[in-house]
């Protein structure tokens, strides 16, 4: 059986995996978000405060620079890709990931 190291502990390969998960997890509820956010769709209640804090960062950065909030370094492309890069989405993801698409749909082709 094969262990990894993290701080004092040593993870067993099926808790490392588990930790993956989550890691993963958090990386889809993140590209999930902004893509929510880009779109300006809905997102689920669980995660309105993480999209108020997420407008609330890009106020702040506008006011601090008096210029135009910034640019998103990730297009909503890049963070489709991350999504479906995922190992697994949970019930919720999947969820979000298909009123995505579905929005998708209702734009049609980049022009």
């Amino acid at each position: 059986m094969s262990r990894c190291r993290v701080g004092s502990r040593r993870l067993s390969g099926t808790a490392r995996r588990l930790s993956l998960i989550h890691i993963s997890a958090s990386v889809a509820d993140h590209c999930l978000l902004q893509l929510e956010s880009a779109w300006n769709l809905p997102s689920p209640p669980a995660h309105e405060d993480a999209r108020r804090a997420l407008k609330l960062q890009a106020m702040k950065a506008a006011m601090e620079s008096r210029r135009a909030p910034p640019q998103p370094t990730r297009t909503p492309d890049e963070l489709f890709a991350d999504v479906l890069r995922q190992p697994t989405l949970n019930e919720e993801q999947q969820v979000r990931l298909d009123a995505l698409l579905q929005a998708l749909r209702r734009r049609g082709p980049p022009s």
